[in-house]
């Protein structure tokens, strides 16, 4: 689990973290990483950050980068979850105007990834994201996704290259990587308790 000291509560909805997402394309876009762990050094960071680009470039034939630490801090120890959404909305998400179609994303505007724990075995990274509203008429209303509703989960290491990846392919929504990916869910060892 999680230090007891970190406050990792996030808000039911944040229609901040999704407004880019109307106007921009995110297949070459990085993922944001952070951390929370107190006197984590930069290289680490960019250790965890680089752990799967070889994969990313021969899988996908991208030159970008996977996950990057985020700009322009990463470290947010001593503060709260809340803080790094807030900075995350608005960090600079490096938006470029295409000739055609919408503008190429630097950064996911939506989603991101905290380290909570020197372990990161031991739920030492957390996915956070939020989700655009889900309009389809068919739906019960209370089944609905509200716009930027958000949702969090702790994952194993292992896993990162093949879940954001399938986030890039948009081979899964958010619900269904969490649940394929979420190390305490129904496939995973832990308690099922994620604040």
């Amino acid at each position: 689990m999680a230090s007891p000291e970190l406050d990792l509560s996030i808000p039911h909805a944040e229609p901040a973290l999704v407004r880019d997402l109307h106007e921009c394309s995110t297949q070459e876009s990085s993922i944001a990483l952070y951390t929370m762990v107190p006197n984590m050094p930069n290289s680490r960071l960019e250790e965890i950050a680089s752990k799967h680009q070889g994969d990313w470039e021969s899988q996908f034939e991208q030159s970008s980068q996977l996950v990057r630490p985020a700009r322009p801090t990463a470290n947010f120890a001593g503060q709260t979850l809340r803080d790094i959404i807030n900075a995350h909305i608005a960090m600079d998400k490096e938006l470029q105007p295409a000739e055609e179609g919408a503008a190429s994303a630097g950064w996911r505007p939506e989603s991101f990834i905290v380290v909570t724990k020197d372990d990161l075995e031991d739920h030492g990274l957390l996915f956070v994201y939020a989700q655009l509203e889900d309009g389809d008429e068919d739906d019960d209303e209370e089944d609905k996704t509200a716009e930027g509703e958000m949702g969090k989960f702790f994952f194993r290491p292992d896993d990162m290259f093949e879940m954001l990846f399938e986030l890039t392919l948009e081979s899964y929504g958010y619900p269904d990587l969490e649940e394929k990916y979420n190390m305490d869910g129904e496939g995973g060892d832990g308690d099922g308790d994620d604040e």
